[in-house]
């Protein structure tokens, strides 16, 4: 004689599904499922923002517009309180390409272009005054490297600013 189902169940340790009961938890919880959804949707939606304002520089590859954390994508510049050395001598290299990143901004609004998040949660995006664009500017001016890592697309940005003697080369 073959087990029923239910008594295959409990004999592996497994509770039988009820149909009906799980019929009544959806319809007793319906509330808190649609409250849920619209949370479900955030989280599992790509971070697309074309975002513009008046920035807050942070240091050289990191601004805040609207309270939103952006990374400037594909370059890397020295920490806001990083020093450098150049012939023995340290000099406040963070600071200075903090400051840099401040003047090619100067009053203007910056427009971000991003879709991806890093594990800080920073909008990882490509900034512009205009038309010029921040990171390849940074990084051409050499107070940023080509973040050769996550990115190729300013390669030819760093080469030039090596060409010029740049400082963060």
């Amino acid at each position: 004689m073959l087990a029923r189902p239910v008594e295959l169940a409990v004999l592996f340790g497994v509770r039988p599904i009820n149909l009906e009961l799980g019929l009544h938890m959806i319809a007793r919880n319906r509330s808190l499922i649609l409250l849920c959804i619209p949370a479900i949707l955030l989280v599992s939606m790509p971070a697309n923002a074309d975002i513009t304002g008046k920035p807050r520089v942070v240091d050289g590859d990191t601004i805040v517009i609207s309270n939103e954390r952006i990374r400037l994508h594909g370059i890397d510049a020295p920490e806001s309180k990083q020093l450098c050395t150049v012939d023995g001598k340290d000099w406040a290299c963070g600071q200075e390409a903090t400051k840099a990143l401040v003047r090619f901004i100067g009053s203007q609004a910056v427009t971000c272009k991003g879709n991806r998040r890093d594990r800080y949660k920073r909008l990882i995006a490509v900034c512009f005054v205009g038309t010029h664009n921040l990171n390849a500017m940074m990084v051409s001016e050499g107070w940023a490297l080509a973040y050769r890592k996550y990115s190729k697309d300013h390669i030819e940005d760093e080469k030039q600013a090596k060409g010029k003697g740049g400082r963060c080369n």
